[in-house]
């Protein structure tokens, strides 16, 4: 067919093909349609930016806006798709783009607003050198070659930095790590990155990682040392935990013995209103454990702490400013609108 959906490609003169004999017929309908084309305008998707970031960011709902683009899944919509968008103000357009952010970054396991998303990547301190790291949060229809491309890397250093296959498959959520020439200006390539202020970048599977995700969900990483020969049944039981559990957590055999002197990893329930996972564990607790977790208030933790860069001091934050790489004129988190003519 000459066209694949029911509109022409925005942006550019199109030749329409009609019915021999129905051109008139077609004149007098196009100058009724022209009033509901001024209800709408064209949006081009930026590389990381979600399908309900773009919903709410122009006020409609997800199911009305894949309605209007004859969408099926959201996996069709990636980086430089042209959608066509509810016509709003500028200034409604970035309230709700401020509203999608909190949302975006609200998103994390076990969230609380305000709190700082959690970012593990291989290695916390890496550098390359002559060049700056960004942050990237993968979407629906992501793949290293589009991400890689978009931010001008090659797919084999991409996938290295963050402990990839080359032909590895992302998902939705993930968090890439990825180092950028300083020329490199995302709102020139289109391409939606983290803002570091709201996230916690630690090593994966560190210790650090562990406690801050333990923390989220209101329990405290504890070792644990036997004072007398224990099953990991008998230890679980003391902090709400099945021996599965214990042995999942210290990578053993559930029907491990500990000898007096050795020591274990267990979780305990900080705060069991957190989640639901520490609020199960707490009604495991033995009655009496019960109540004193009940009544522990949850310890201040790295998770509760500000980002690194919320926590510099004025003159430590204005030597940042002269630091950073000057600020295009075009706003990077709000993407290019076009009216149809």
């Amino acid at each position: 067919p000459h066209l694949r959906r029911g509109r022409t490609p925005p942006g550019r003169s199109f030749v329409v093909r009609v019915p021999r004999g129905g051109g008139e017929r077609f004149a007098a309908r196009l100058g009724e349609l022209r009033g509901d084309w001024e209800k709408f305008d064209t949006y081009v998707v930026g590389y990381g930016e979600r399908f309900e970031d773009v919903a709410t960011q122009f006020g409609i709902s997800r199911s009305k806006l894949k309605e209007l683009n004859e969408v099926e899944h959201e996996s069709e919509v990636t980086g430089g798709t042209i959608l066509v968008v509810p016509r709003v103000s500028e200034a409604d357009r970035r309230a709700n783009l401020e509203k999608a952010k909190d949302e975006l970054y609200g998103s994390g396991v076990d969230h609380k607003p305000g709190e700082a998303l959690i970012v593990p990547v291989p290695d916390k301190d890496a550098h390359e050198e002559g060049k700056r790291r960004v942050f990237y949060r993968v979407v629906f229809g992501d793949s290293l070659t589009g991400v890689a491309r978009a931010m001008g890397v090659k797919v084999a250093t991409l996938a290295k930095w963050n402990g990839l296959a080359s032909d590895a498959k992302l998902h939705p959520r993930m968090v890439l790590q990825a180092w950028v020439a300083d020329d490199w200006r995302e709102a020139k390539a289109n391409v939606r990155l983290l803002d570091e202020t709201r996230i916690l970048v630690v090593t994966r599977g560190s210790k650090e990682h562990l406690e801050l995700s333990e923390a989220r969900t209101g329990r405290e990483r504890v070792e644990y040392t036997a004072k007398k020969r224990e099953s990991f049944e008998q230890i679980g039981k003391k902090f709400g935990l099945g021996k599965r559990d214990v042995a999942r957590i210290n990578k053993k055999s559930p029907d491990t013995v500990v000898e007096p002197g050795e020591t274990i990893v267990v979780y305990k329930v900080v705060d069991h209103t957190r989640s639901d996972r520490a609020e199960k564990q707490w009604k495991q607790l033995p009655k009496a454990e019960r109540k004193k977790a009940g009544a522990t208030k949850k310890p201040e933790t790295k998770a509760d702490a500000k980002p690194k860069a919320e926590k510099d001091d004025g003159k430590k934050a204005e030597a940042s400013k002269a630091e950073a790489p000057p600020v295009e004129e075009a706003d990077a988190d709000v993407g290019p609108v076009t009216t149809p003519e």
